[in-house]
């Protein structure tokens, strides 16, 4: 029986928590299907739509939208978040208009917002 109970202890502090999930999740590869155009479609596509012809030109329905160039040249810099126009644009005070989405009402969370950051520090990859 004790080494029933030895084996199950040993189990279960080799178990990562939640907080473990978190931080390997943190340092894995950003997903654009699964972890960002979720976040794209919830913030950003309504308004940044081809039937909403956004005064940006910047159209947000697909990989290749994301990827294109608006009235402020590209959105994305692959592997430099610091420098793309969609990264900046979800700080407090980006380089040029104002912080997307416009609404007080409605924000991204920081978690979201380094999702963005991190995605396009890894190259801004359609996977």
């Amino acid at each position: 029986m004790m080494i029933l109970g030895l084996c199950l202890s040993a189990f279960l502090i080799g178990r990562p928590n939640g907080e473990n999930d978190q931080q390997s999740k943190k340092g894995s590869e950003v997903s654009f299907a699964e972890d960002l155009f979720p976040v794209i479609k919830k913030y950003c596509a309504a308004c940044h739509s081809q039937e909403a012809d956004h005064p940006s030109g910047l159209f947000m329905e697909t990989y290749e939208d994301v990827m294109g160039e608006g009235r402020h040249g590209k959105a994305v810099i692959p592997g430099n978040a610091g420098k793309s126009n969609l990264y900046q644009k979800l700080l407090p005070a980006p380089p040029f208009g104002r912080v997307m989405p416009p609404s007080r009402r409605i924000k991204l969370t920081p978690e979201e917002i380094e999702l963005f950051r991190r995605w396009i520090d890894q190259g801004a990859k359609n996977n």
